[in-house]
């Protein structure tokens, strides 16, 4: 399995790249299972080192887009046209939060190239010729470079899906503080992965709509058949949107579904962010409140199969109930008409390598 679908990875490369040598074989491969880690953690030096690099890069310089590489990473290309202080930083803040997700293996990387080499005599040739330890980095070859003048960084293919909106949010927050955004979109497209996300980058809060469901008792009976029909929205508008505008202390109160209580006031003192993510907070209710609002989504086969893969046996009550109540609500309550930045997060987590962009 292993070999398939590196060699397929490999096949997709060479289409792409023509003069493409074993070394930049050797290269992917070793990038595929170690990412960026070989750069060392320092943010500074990362930062100072996109910058730098980053200004010299020719508009002719590949990748154009992200681009796969196996093992849920890509390539990030240094695009002129985006290059700024704040397009540096972050990056640098990525490529930290790649290298925290990211444990290369020597040892198995040694494996896949012990099975890549039976079928690929160019890939044998360099290995016997070679003297490396299977840790150390690799350099494009010189007939790579000089082809193709390589610019980019390794990231975890999600945040390379996702830098538009966050480049958009750091560069927000120099001009506002305190900013205040939404996080929208359909159950399974990532909203909580985006707000943990941003909260190991930038200094802030989240608050997610799951804490502020109503009381069954409190329900109308009709519930399920309206949009938002399960949600306290008033306690959300009152408890949090208001005094996060305001840049005063959030007094928390998070729902126990299963006591069908409120928990204690928790004291949340102000952000330079605050981010309230989840299901019905681009309600008509909520959705003039935020300085920016997002909103993420999936195909409805790629939802199916993370809810399913996430909630097993509960599935079923997704596609009974939830799935149902959520596409009421695009219906009636019309989230897109807001403008929110929109993410289509369908292929941020599979391993195809028909097409290498992201």
């Amino acid at each position: 399995m292993i070999g398939e679908n590196y060699e397929a990875l490999l096949r997709a490369h060479r289409a792409r790249y023509p003069l493409m040598q074993a070394q930049d074989c050797v290269k992917l491969l070793y990038q595929s299972e170690f990412g960026p880690m070989h750069l060392g953690e320092n943010k500074e030096m990362l930062m100072n080192s996109i910058a730098e690099e980053w200004k010299t890069v020719p508009k002719t310089a590949l990748p154009v887009e992200p681009e796969r590489i196996g093992g849920g990473l890509c390539r990030f290309p240094l695009r002129p046209e985006v290059f700024g202080p704040e397009a540096a930083r972050l990056l640098a803040g990525l490529m930290q939060q790649t290298m925290l997700h990211r444990q290369g293996n020597p040892e198995r990387l040694r494996e896949r190239m012990e099975q890549l080499s039976a079928t690929e005599p160019e890939l044998q040739h360099w290995l016997s010729e070679t003297v490396w330890d299977y840790a150390s980095p690799v350099r494009h070859s010189a007939r790579f470079r000089a082809a193709y003048q390589p610019h980019y960084r390794l990231l975890r293919r999600e945040y390379a899906g996702y830098f538009s909106v966050l480049l958009r949010i750091a560069q927000q927050m120099q001009k506002k503080r305190p900013l205040l955004i939404a996080i929208d979109g359909c159950c399974g497209s990532g909203k909580t992965q985006l707000a943990a996300l941003l909260q190991a980058l930038f200094p802030c809060w989240v608050f997610h709509t799951d804490h502020y469901y109503l009381p069954i008792a409190r329900r109308a009976t009709d519930w399920q058949q309206r949009p938002a029909g399960n949600m306290d929205l008033e306690r959300l508008w009152t408890e949090v949107i208001q005094p996060a505008q305001s840049d005063i202390t959030v007094y928390q109160r998070i729902f126990d579904c299963a006591a069908q209580q409120l928990g204690q006031a928790q004291a949340v003192v102000p952000a330079p962010l605050s981010i309230v993510e989840g299901s019905y907070s681009l309600h008509p209710m909520l959705a003039d409140a935020y300085d920016m609002r997002i909103f993420l989504t999936c195909s409805e086969q790629e939802q199916k199969t993370r809810l399913q893969a996430r909630e097993g046996a509960y599935f079923e009550m997704f596609e009974r109930v939830w799935i149902p109540m959520e596409k009421r609500y695009y219906a009636e309550c019309a989230p897109l008409s807001y403008h929110p930045m929109v993410v289509d997060t369908s292929s941020f987590f599979c391993e195809s390598f028909d097409s290498l962009c992201i």
